[in-house]
């Protein structure tokens, strides 16, 4: 989901019906402010699940890449101008793979994440970034633009899943929940180190894959909120980055169900947050692993 700047609406796609994780959906919604409305373009991606989806500010369209199409994860890119999905063809491509994106507005890239490799998007091509260090268990972690649009913040992260306790994990990717704030300046990542004000209590969100990160500009703050704590159990705090430290919930905060993986946007024209679905981790078991 993203917000679409050029005609003020907020764009949702793909995803899958509530207990049906099999059939993927090939929708194109958006959101008025007011009510969602179901659009039926002459071309459409096919169906899929989580794929990363961002607005190029400098033309102006809406950036689908990858995602799950029940089976596999896919590898294509596709542009969303408000009227019509099109195909794109760049020479180069990232793996099909778990990936997350945001748009730097000052680099006028969009910059997507997969765990062990980052990508930035021109308008024309994908092109690899030998970066190191990279964000362990970015392929799960939440992205957005960073305060003022210049950059990409980062957060949390890693694999939620019951693994055995002699799994070995693949390049780049971290078994259980991160909390770690990490900064692209368009070269470069490094970790950010949040200033601490109340030594009683956090100084930043409890470590979670999945959560839900946007930059809301009206207010100059990152909003975190919700993610994974392990297989079972989600998350339902609300926290604000301010550019130097997290801000923690207040006692009372009203807000969302808890849940993790939501898809969520910053509508400019109405400068609000934006958040659709997401799952609440309700009912899970864990069998007893090897």
């Amino acid at each position: 989901m993203t917000y679409d700047a050029r005609h003020s609406l907020v764009v949702l796609f793909g995803g899958y019906p509530a207990g049906d994780n099999e059939n993927m959906l090939a929708d194109t919604w958006v959101w008025n402010g007011n009510d969602w409305l179901l659009l039926h373009p002459a071309a459409s991606p096919p169906a899929r699940y989580g794929a990363a989806m961002v607005y190029d500010l400098a033309r102006e369209v809406a950036i689908l890449f990858g995602g799950w199409d029940g089976s596999s994860f896919l590898s294509d890119t596709w542009a969303w101008d408000g009227t019509v999905w099109t195909p794109l063809h760049p020479h180069h491509s990232p793996p099909a793979a778990q990936s997350q994106i945001a748009y730097d507005a000052a680099s006028e890239t969009a910059v997507l994440n997969n765990g062990p490799e980052t990508w930035t998007w021109d308008g024309f091509d994908w092109t690899q970034r030998q970066v190191d260090p990279a964000p362990t268990g970015g392929a799960f972690a939440g992205m957005s633009q960073a305060l003022g649009g210049r950059g990409v913040i980062l957060f949390g992260g890693g694999d939620c899943n019951p693994y055995p306790a002699n799994y070995t994990p693949g390049p780049g990717v971290h078994v259980g929940p991160l909390g770690t704030t990490w900064f692209w300046d368009g070269v470069k990542w490094a970790i950010l180190r949040p200033r601490v004000t109340n030594s009683a209590g956090p100084s930043s969100p409890t470590p979670v894959c999945k959560p839900s990160v946007m930059y809301n500009a009206g207010h100059s703050e990152i909003v975190v909120f919700g993610g994974r704590r392990d297989w079972c159990r989600t998350s339902g705090e609300t926290w604000i980055w301010n550019g130097s430290e997290w801000i923690p919930p207040t006692l009372g905060q009203t807000g969302p169900d808890m849940r993790t993986g939501s898809s969520t946007a910053y509508d400019a024209s109405r400068n609000v947050d934006v958040l659709f679905g997401g799952y609440d981790g309700g009912g899970c078991q864990i069998a007893n692993l090897p």
